[in-house]
């Protein structure tokens, strides 16, 4: 692991420069250039996710369609995410994790209601903080609000590289594109930072009980969903499988937003639930 992922110098920045994107693989500074994406198959087939597909992405950003990129809907969405977090008590001095915060659908709403360094985003292409960057959080004076080393940009949940503990964590729209062994990753890596008592927002695309997992299903707006490529859908106990040891309360509080998900919380426990302990059950 880089220096840059530990917290510590070594990642190339200048004197006085702030290191908004900070990651393992990569530190950008504010203005440099993204190197183009290489391109990893033939129009992204083969991947886990079309949001995986690198090329796909970096175009959109560069015929300026960035806000397409993270599935539209750009100020309905936004502020259905600040009206959640509302809805869950955000407080100012709150520390907030935004998981897959592209290029900032919700950090547009979220970071003015923050004290200024309380708002960090992990997202997973370097094209998409760059151009919220630039083109988003800049306009409405907000990048100053950010703060030294907020945006890390991964694929594997290394949410531990900001060292800190999190208070409330979202994860909107996420849980759809990511199989089912990247969406346990991302809670057992999860757990480690968000303190006793915080708690993980999520939506996914439900099959229901009744419903064949192996159908193609359609869900309310229009979206459909499958069982084997994205946009993944997931039996109710599919998560709590994903949460099995894990020092999680799962709650499902219904459908949620304009494109058919519901939403559960993952409520952070001070240790794993009785029965589920390593060597139990």
């Amino acid at each position: 692991m880089s220096e840059a992922s530990r917290g510590g110098g070594g990642d190339g920045r200048g004197a006085g420069e702030p290191a908004y994107l900070w990651s393992a693989e990569l530190t950008l500074r504010p203005g440099r250039r993204v190197p183009p994406a290489r391109r990893l198959d033939a129009g992204g087939r083969g991947l886990v996710s079309p949001y995986y597909d690198r090329t796909r992405i970096a175009r959109l950003v560069r015929q300026g369609r960035h806000r397409e990129a993270v599935g539209g809907r750009w100020e309905e969405m936004g502020r259905l995410q600040l009206e959640l977090a509302e809805a869950h008590g955000l407080e100012p001095g709150m520390r907030v994790l935004d998981i897959g915060c592209g290029c900032f659908r919700a950090g547009v709403h979220l970071i003015p209601r923050l004290e200024p360094g309380r708002y960090y985003g992990v997202e997973m292409h370097a094209v998409l903080l760059q151009a919220g960057l630039e083109r988003e959080l800049r306009p409405l004076g907000l990048e100053g609000r950010l703060g030294q080393g907020r945006l890390l940009c991964t694929d594997r949940f290394e949410f531990q590289v900001f060292g800190v503990q999190f208070d409330l964590a979202l994860a909107v729209a996420l849980f759809r594109f990511l199989p089912f062994n990247h969406l346990r990753m991302c809670l057992e890596k999860l757990a480690r930072v968000v303190r006793p008592g915080g708690r993980l927002l999520a939506t996914y695309l439900a099959c229901p009980p009744e419903a064949p997992f192996s159908d193609v299903l359609e869900h309310e707006g229009g979206m459909r969903s499958y069982p084997a490529r994205a946009p993944y859908h997931y039996l109710a106990a599919d998560l709590r499988f994903a949460a099995y040891r894990l020092p999680w309360r799962i709650e499902d509080l219904g459908p949620w937003g304009p494109e058919g998900e519901r939403l559960v919380s993952f409520l952070r426990l001070l240790e794993v639930p009785r029965g589920q302990a390593a060597g139990e059950g």
